[in-house]
């Protein structure tokens, strides 16, 4: 599984926070009956921004999936995009408490139409 790169912990360091899986999709111009087109796996860097505005990002494995740890507190989490291209994603809000992992899966828009 990726590692977090978040804030240095020591004693007492937070085991919360969001894991969970980013998709794509559409990944067909046109979904037909009897030819399904599944969002696929999407790669790339996952970030959570606390509402002090501290950031933390880890990079999904080849799967999409991805494990963030974070200290408590009130978060967006967002698929980062490259800018330029057409694909979005939607930022999630999402509240960690410590010792709790929060399943999170995010979509990416392609903008495949």
């Amino acid at each position: 599984m990726v590692a977090a790169l978040a804030a240095c912990g020591g004693p007492g360091a937070a085991a919360g926070g969001v894991v969970g899986r980013v998709t794509a999709g559409p990944t067909c111009p046109v979904e037909r009956a009897g030819s399904p087109c599944p969002p696929a796996p999407w790669t790339g860097t996952v970030r959570a921004t606390a509402d002090d505005g501290r950031t933390f990002d880890v990079t999904t494995d080849a799967s999409g999936r991805y494990r963030l740890t974070l200290p408590d507190g009130s978060y967006v989490v967002t698929a980062l995009i490259p800018a330029g291209g057409p694909q979005t994603a939607t930022p999630v809000p999402v509240v960690v408490e410590h010792d709790a992992m929060r399943a999170l899966d995010l979509q990416v828009d392609t903008g495949i139409r």
